[in-house]
C-alpha cells in the first residue's frame, strides 16, 4: 500500500510541476510567448497550475490524498491523516517527482533551436533579482508563508468536510489558482517546496545557482504557513492541537 501512495505522490507532483512550469516557459515575462501581456501571462500560468491541481486531485486523492506538496503533507501529518513514515515517504516522492518534471522540461526546451534556457528558465522561484518586482528576502518569506497558509487552510477544510467531497478538486484547484496569481509577481509563486526544488536543482546543473541558493526560503516559508494553517484550522474546529 505504501508503494502505491509513494507512486501516487510522485506522479501527481510530476504532473503538477511539469504542467505548471511549462506554462512559465510559454507565458512568463521572458518566455517563448512573451508577446503576451504580463497580466495575461500571470493569469495563464495560474490557471494551468490550478487546473493541473484539480486533475491531479481527482486522479490520486483516493490513493494518497493527492497532497503533491510537502507543506500539505506536514499539515496532514499533524492533523493525524498520515503517519510520520508516510509523511517522509510522501515528501521524498514529491521532491523526486518535481525533479523529474523539471528535467523533462529542460529536455524539451533543449529541442527548440535558438532558445537560451538560462534566460528562459524552467519556472524557478526566487526573490531579489529573481522577483518581477525585486522583492527582498523578508518580503519573500512573508508572502510565501501567507499564501501557503491560505492554500493549506482551504485544503484542510475541504478534505475534512464530506459535504464538499464532489467539489473538493475544484475548490483546491481554485485556491491554488488564486494564490498563484497573487504570488507570481512577488516570488514566482512557490506555495510548495517541491515546486521550487525541481527547477532550482536544474538551474544549478545549468550553472545558475541563484535559485538553489535561495531555495531555503521556499522550503521553510511554506512549512511555516502550513503549520499556522493547521493551528488555525484546529482552533476554528474547536479541536485539540497535536
Amino acid at each position: 500500500m505504501k508503494i502505491k501512495k509513494f507512486l501516487s505522490e510522485l506522479l501527481g507532483t510530476f504532473l503538477l510541476v511539469f504542467l505548471g512550469t511549462t506554462a512559465y516557459a510559454l507565458l512568463g515575462s521572458t518566455g517563448l510567448g512573451s508577446t503576451y501581456s504580463t497580466v495575461a501571462g500571470i493569469i495563464g500560468i495560474a490557471v494551468v497550475f490550478g487546473l493541473a491541481m484539480t486533475f491531479v486531485y481527482y486522479m490520486f486523492s483516493s490513493i494518497s490524498g493527492a497532497h503533491v506538496n510537502p507543506a500539505v503533507s506536514v499539515a496532514m501529518y499533524f492533523n493525524g491523516a498520515i503517519s510520520l513514515v508516510e509523511m517522509i515517504l510522501y515528501i521524498v516522492a514529491q521532491l523526486l517527482g518535481a525533479l523529474l518534471a523539471s528535467g523533462l522540461l529542460l529536455g524539451i526546451l533543449k529541442c527548440i533551436p535558438s532558445v537560451s534556457i538560462i534566460t528562459l528558465g524552467v519556472g524557478q522561484t526566487g526573490y531579489s533579482s529573481l522577483s518581477m518586482i525585486s522583492l527582498d528576502i523578508k518580503g519573500a518569506i512573508l508572502i510565501e508563508a501567507v499564501l501557503t497558509f491560505v492554500f493549506v487552510l482551504v485544503y484542510l477544510h475541504v478534505v475534512n468536510d464530506e459535504r464538499l467531497e464532489k467539489l473538493s478538486g475544484l475548490l483546491i484547484g481554485g485556491a491554488l489558482t488564486l494564490v498563484t496569481i497573487l504570488g507570481i509577481p512577488f516570488t514566482g509563486a512557490s506555495i510548495n517546496p517541491a515546486r521550487s526544488f525541481g527547477p532550482a536543482v536544474i538551474m544549478k546543473i545549468l550553472g545558475k545557482g541563484t535559485a538553489l541558493n535561495q531555495l531555503w526560503v521556499f522550503l521553510l516559508s511554506p512549512l511555516i504557513g502550513a503549520l499556522v494553517a493547521y493551528i488555525v484550522y484546529k482552533l476554528l474546529k474547536g479541536e485539540k492541537i497535536a
